[in-house]
């Protein structure tokens, strides 16, 4: 009896254990500000990205005209001031404003948490 009462309490300590080896998801990421405006010439902004991890950033355009967007980093650790730039919009006599999204993304235990930067650039000036 004494050796059963042994081996319960040392089942009862291990099981004690499992909650401190538990993990939680700390995958999060944030920017700030989550929307921008730039004027139609030459045009940055920056923007904080924080992260609880290794961070990627992607570059999704809505839109037929693309490449007109670059990120100062595209991978970054933790918490970091982002350079976003857009080139002119000067491709054509009164063209409209365009769009795209910079997506921030990391990896946690529980999968791909994402961030969205909200990127429009005016209309060409005339």
């Amino acid at each position: 009896m004494k050796r059963l009462t042994t081996i319960f309490l040392a089942l009862v300590a291990l099981l004690a254990l499992f909650p401190a080896c538990e993990q939680e998801d700390p995958a999060a990421v944030s920017v700030e500000p989550s929307s921008v405006v730039l004027d139609s010439g030459d045009s940055f902004v920056e923007v904080t990205v924080t992260s609880t991890g290794v961070w990627s950033a992607e570059v999704i355009y809505s839109g037929p005209q693309d490449g007109w967007i670059s990120v100062s980093s595209l991978s970054g650790p933790g918490s970091r001031t982002v350079r976003v730039s857009a080139s002119a919009n000067d491709g054509a006599v009164d063209a409209p404003s365009r769009q795209a999204l910079v997506v921030f993304s990391t990896t946690g235990i529980g999968g791909t948490v994402k961030a969205t930067l909200n990127v429009i650039q005016e209309a060409a000036e005339n």
